[in-house]
Order: structure tokens, then C-alpha cells, then sequence
């Protein structure tokens, strides 16, 4: 029971508090030729009320939710996953877009469900000091969040053995799940029913910033938090490890394969994810430095008006999964990045779901000098 314990926070990046500064998830319902599907766009917030979620399934007669969310609060996720549930639709998460964090939660309520492979996104999240309680208290309330959340999953057909693969990684890193786990685990579940069709998301709009140059025929180094990396034999993390990888180690990008690059290692070939490696040409440039990431969008225009709005210097980098990651201005060491994201969260200058992250995604400063 122990472990549960600590586990019961690896879907949310602030799983007892509101989250601050941030807009409740919005809906948008999308035609297409096999029906209308709800876009879910945005971050749960505490005490969201759905009543608008449920007049658009109706009117709209919706039978699909797909998401563009990078997480936010656990309970209003979950409230929102008994809702999908109740209503009988299913849901389906493209690699296009973003489920990550609490976002697994909510799609876990789709009657059946079908997710790309890296589609979904879950790691370890630290609880937070700005709830103001003492440690007897703060036990006992993530014994008592942990058993609602393996009581949900539970309800919603999903092995919670899960939990302890999101244990694995900090709140620093971000774990896409692979297809054979959301099968082991049942996340997904899919009949012949259901329409492996293109969801529409959410378009960027027209960048001002031209897109990415490729990456293919660059060197990268390893650069990972755990100290190393697996060099795996095919794009996805289930494969088998041709190699462990340390830190600082040169690698040749020779290609590119929807979010992880094809690599030469030595007499090796892999597959290595695209934030497991510092790219030479790329916007993160000192070795030892984090970036504190606090919020991503998919439109530059959204990016571009957060940034010059916000009361702190923040910059907009363009990512290799084409979002823009917004960050604070200038990296930290690793030593001080822990701190800094503390003291910047008690004093509600940035989300509960800021992380430190090397960046190693960031291929360009979008916005702004």
C-alpha cells in the first residue's frame, strides 16, 4: 500500500489545488464524414462545471472526444471521465495533438477508446508545498486521492498497475505510453465499431515563424535526467535496447520517425526520442542548464500574446512536435531549477504544472527579443 501512497499524485501536476492562471478546458464540436467529434481543449480546473460539455453532445449528437490538454486538475479530469462514461461516448487521442497529465484520467472514461502509440502522456508530479498542510495531514490526503483515483481507473476498466509506470518518471519528464502498454494496461480498447479515422483538432494557425528545419545529418548528444539512455530498435519505448547510452555521449541523426530520431551510435543504429538528445543547431545550448516550461500552445498566436502579456519574461520556443513550449527566459542550473520552481509556485507566478526540462525539443526562439 505503501507505494500507492506515493504514486496516487503521477497523473496531475497539482493533484489537491486548483491550478492558477489558467482557463477551464473549452469545447468545440467538429463534423466529419463519420460523425461529429468534441474537441476538449485546454486544462481541467477545480470545481469545472460541464453542464456546456453535455448541452453540446446532445445538440450536437456527438459520439467521439478527442483532447488537446496537457493536464491540470485531477478530480475535475475524473469527474469529466464518469461524464463521458455516462453519456456512452468513446474517445480517441491522435499523436497531432496533446493528452497529457490528468488528461489520461479523462480519457480513460471513453466506452471505448483508441489512442495512437505516443499519444499519451503521464509522469511523477511532487505535492505541492502551497497547500499549507502539515505532513500527518498531507499523508492522509493523497491516501485518500490515491484511493479515489485507483477506485476510478478501476471502474473505468484500466489496470492500475499503470500508476507505477507515470512512478518512474519526474515530474521533469514526460512519459508517452507506448501501444502494447496502453493494451497491457488497458487504456485502450477498441472494437472494429469504432472508425480509425483523422479527429480533427484545433489547426495552428499561419505561423509568422517559418517551421523547423530538418534535423537529419545534425549530432546530438545524450542528455537525458536519469544519466543515460536506452538506444532503442524501433520508435517506440517497448522495443528492445540495443544499447545503454550515457550522457554527454555524440550520436549522428540520420532520420527523423514522428517523434523520435533514427540514430548511429558507434556500430549501432537506433531509435532514440526526440527529448533524449541536445541537437547541435537547436535552441538549448549549455549542457548543464534547464529550462522552466509553464505552459505549451498549439497556435504561434496564442503563444506569442501569453508571453507579451505575462507580468515575468518568458520566451516561446518552437518544438519538434510542433507546439510552442513557453518557458521563463533564460535557463537555470540544474542544481537551482527545483528551487526556482518552488518559490516561483508559491508565490503564483507560474502553474502548478511547471517542470524543469533540458529542452532538448525547443529547435527555435518563436517569440519574443
Amino acid at each position: 500500500m505503501k507505494n500507492w501512497i506515493v504514486v496516487g499524485i503521477a497523473f496531475a501536476s497539482c493533484l489537491l489545488l486548483p491550478k492558477a492562471g489558467t482557463a477551464e478546458v473549452q469545447f468545440e464540436a467538429a463534423t466529419t464524414p463519420d460523425g461529429t467529434v468534441i474537441v476538449a481543449q485546454g486544462d481541467f480546473a477545480n470545481g469545472q462545471n460541464f453542464a456546456r460539455f453535455e448541452r453540446l453532445v446532445q445538440s450536437s449528437k456527438a459520439t467521439v472526444v478527442t483532447f488537446n490538454s496537457p493536464g491540470g486538475n485531477t478530480f475535475a479530469a475524473m469527474e469529466f471521465g464518469r461524464l463521458i462514461r455516462s453519456l456512452g461516448l468513446s474517445t480517441v487521442q491522435l499523436r497531432a495533438a496533446e493528452c497529457a497529465s490528468a488528461c489520461a484520467l479523462a480519457f480513460m472514461g471513453g466506452v471505448q477508446r483508441f489512442a495512437d502509440p505516443g499519444s499519451i502522456g503521464v509522469h511523477r508530479s511532487s505535492f505541492s508545498a502551497e497547500a499549507g498542510m502539515d505532513s500527518r495531514t498531507a499523508v492522509s490526503a493523497i491516501q485518500s486521492a490515491t484511493a479515489d483515483m485507483i477506485t476510478y481507473m478501476i471502474d473505468m476498466g484500466i489496470d492500475p498497475g499503470l500508476l507505477q509506470v507515470a512512478l518512474k518518471y519526474d515530474s521533469d519528464d514526460m512519459r508517452y505510453l507506448s501501444s502494447s502498454e496502453m493494451t497491457q494496461y488497458r487504456l485502450t480498447q477498441i472494437t472494429a465499431a469504432l472508425p480509425r479515422v483523422p479527429v480533427p483538432v484545433p489547426a495552428p494557425a499561419r505561423r509568422t515563424e517559418p517551421d523547423q528545419a530538418s534535423s537529419v545529418g545534425m549530432a546530438g548528444l545524450v542528455r537525458h535526467p536519469r544519466g543515460q539512455i536506452e538506444l532503442k530498435s524501433g520508435p517506440d519505448e517497448a522495443t528492445q535496447a540495443l544499447a545503454r547510452i550515457k550522457n554527454g555521449a555524440p550520436v549522428q541523426i540520420i532520420g527523423d520517425d514522428n517523434g523520435w530520431y533514427v540514430v548511429r551510435y558507434s556500430n549501432l543504429q537506433g531509435y532514440a526520442h526526440h527529448t533524449w538528445l541536445m541537437v547541435e543547431g537547436f535552441a538549448t545550448r549549455e549542457f548543464d542548464k534547464k529550462y522552466i516550461q509553464i505552459k505549451s500552445f498549439l497556435k504561434y498566436s496564442d503563444a506569442a500574446s501569453y508571453v507579451r502579456n505575462s507580468p515575468i519574461k518568458l520566451k516561446a520556443f518552437l518544438a519538434t512536435n510542433g507546439w510552442y513550449a513557453i518557458s521563463l527566459a533564460e535557463p537555470v542550473s540544474s542544481s537551482m531549477a527545483v528551487d526556482l520552481i518552488k518559490e516561483l509556485k508559491a508565490q503564483r507566478l507560474v502553474p502548478d504544472d511547471a517542470f524543469a526540462t533540458y529542452g532538448n525539443n525547443y529547435v527555435k526562439l518563436a517569440c519574443c527579443q
